[in-house]
């Protein structure tokens, strides 16, 4: 899985969850967990709303900063459909 992909399933994790460990997001993406500290501060730089709490975990600060499941769902599918023609363009 490639950064971006990758960045965007966190964003959907942080979404669903109430709260995840780093340690438990490294081995779900099998990389290093400070690769997951990286991404996370990726993304709170990007604008997603992240807090840590050290041997808690991360989470989302505010559901309002996510839309509604159902549109998110169906977005997130297009965007995934969107990752993979950009994927096969840089390929070619």
């Amino acid at each position: 899985m490639n950064r971006v992909d990758r960045l965007f399933a966190i964003t959907l994790l942080l979404q669903a969850r109430r709260k995840i460990r780093a340690r438990d997001l490294a081995e779900k993406f099998e990389i290093n967990e400070r690769t997951i500290y990286r991404d996370m501060a990726a993304l709170s730089e990007s604008g997603v709303p992240i807090v840590g709490t050290p041997g808690e975990g991360c989470r989302a600060l505010s559901e309002c900063a996510f839309p509604d499941r159902q549109c998110h769902r169906a977005r997130a599918q297009r965007c995934a459909g969107g990752f993979d023609c950009a994927r096969k363009m840089a390929l070619s």
